[in-house]
């Protein structure tokens, strides 16, 4: 029976509530029916946050000052100093690693030089004729001549060695020092400030570590994350969902499908996807970075698809000697599967088809 055969009895009777249960439950499934092709079927709300392409938290372990703050600006590129902190302290650190580079390269060279002249002496000797050793003091080595020239030339080699890494060693003191006091853009992005900036940033200030300093993000993309833990949902073809959130007077932020992976938690894993947010939206998506969100998700079936009301599937007879929503549509439905159930809808295919 179509759904123009319905018309007759409803126009005659002046009241659907007249019909036959069973007439009544037929007429709800066919006016809730859509089978189309290509169709963006709404799948449910979830929480959601907006993430950039990578974000950093840029901490200060110490209490110091504060200075060469780099103003707020539109973009930083990768390298650029953020602030140093007790800039002096770096600079004195400097001076005296120069001077204790100098001062322990002065003392090598003074071992070196007298090993090499313990050689020399023990090189004249080795050279004298047995008369003329007779005549040698008492200091002249009684050693194995060869034994003592190696041991000697050993020293020396171990002394040069010694003397070039006097710098290496001070300049990895001072670098990582630098790391700690000086603060860098880890990419290039956008900088948010945790605390209130002074009106003049040419004057040092003082700064408490009681919150975070800064967060950088890198702004080359954004995207809105989505938790969706439904087992079913991730048996589907991921590139054909689409997440969108609704903002104020109309607008919405829009993400398609990038990539998905799960973030391991002290207690749990989740499976988080990631939709990419267009370039236009990009400075919306940045403004939006640390607030929640509930996305709107849907999924594009690309093929003839039955959409069925799950109010309209309740009310059908069979339904109640049915456990769930797939024992119902096995009877109801026989030549479809199941593709996606949503909150309010039933969204069946061929059973001779597969997006799976």
């Amino acid at each position: 029976m179509s759904r123009l055969d319905l018309f007759p009895y409803i126009i005659d009777t002046g009241s659907i509530m007249r019909l036959h249960p069973i007439m009544i439950s037929l007429y709800c499934a066919l006016t809730t029916t859509a089978q189309a092709a290509d169709v963006n079927a709404y799948v449910g709300k979830f929480p959601a946050k907006i993430i950039p392409e990578q974000i950093s938290l840029i901490n200060i372990a110490e209490k110091g000052e504060i200075t060469e703050l780099l103003p707020p600006s539109a973009r930083v590129s990768k390298g650029s100093i953020i602030a140093k902190l007790n800039a002096e302290d770096i600079v004195e650190a400097k001076e005296d690693s120069e001077f204790e580079i100098a001062t322990e390269k002065i003392q090598i060279m003074d071992q070196v030089r007298e090993l090499e002249s313990s050689r020399s002496e023990l090189l004249f000797y080795s050279k004298l004729s047995t008369q003329e050793r007779s005549y040698a003091p008492e200091k002249e080595p009684q050693t194995d001549k060869k034994v003592a020239l190696d041991d000697i030339n050993e020293r020396i080699k171990l002394k040069r060695m010694e003397y070039d890494r006097v710098s290496i060693k001070k300049q990895k003191a001072i670098k990582a020092m630098e790391e700690k006091r000086i603060l860098r853009m880890p990419f290039d992005g956008r900088l948010q400030y945790h605390f209130p900036i002074p009106r003049d940033l040419s004057q040092p200030f003082e700064f408490v570590p009681t919150q975070q300093f800064a967060t950088a993000c890198d702004d080359s993309s954004f995207y809105i994350a989505l938790n969706i833990s439904s087992a079913a949902l991730s048996q589907l073809p991921a590139e054909r969902f689409t997440a969108v959130i609704d903002l104020p007077a109309g607008k919405v932020l829009r993400g398609s499908f990038a990539h998905r992976r799960v973030e391991q938690s002290s207690n749990d894993s989740t499976l988080i996807y990631s939709f990419r947010v267009e370039d236009k939206d990009k400075e919306r998506a940045f403004s939006m970075i640390g607030t929640s969100a509930r996305a709107k998700l849907y999924y594009n079936c690309e093929e003839p698809t039955l959409i069925l009301s799950k109010a309209s599937l309740s009310t059908n007879p069979l339904a109640e000697d049915c456990s769930d929503w797939t024992e119902l549509i096995r009877k109801t439905h026989p030549e479809h599967h199941i593709l996606i159930e949503t909150e309010k809808d039933i969204i069946l295919i061929p059973a001779t088809k597969s997006q799976l």
